[in-house]
């Protein structure tokens, strides 16, 4: 039998990116001031996305909870990898 050291890349990065998407994700929740811009993230991002223009102040929530949801899904993947990875070895 034979065993291959695994690189510790994948764990690694899974763990950055979900204390990354976690961190976002509390500020985001800390500062959202009311459920009306929590509603309209989603709205605002992709407005953002396709160019138009937004205050400042409006943007900076839905960023927040975006980059968060990603950042906690890529994390998410990453450790499906891991543990495929790690079963299959």
């Amino acid at each position: 039998m034979s065993h291959e050291r695994m690189s510790p890349l994948l764990p690694i990065g899974a763990a950055l990116a979900l204390g990354f998407g976690a961190t976002l994700l509390a500020f985001g929740l800390l500062t959202v001031r009311d459920l009306e811009q929590m509603r309209r993230a989603p709205e605002v991002i992709w407005a953002a996305l396709c160019g138009v223009p937004q205050a400042d102040d409006v943007v900076t929530v839905p960023l927040l909870l975006g980059g968060g949801t990603v950042g906690v899904t890529v994390g998410a993947i990453l450790i499906a990898l891991t543990a495929r990875s790690g079963a299959a070895a």
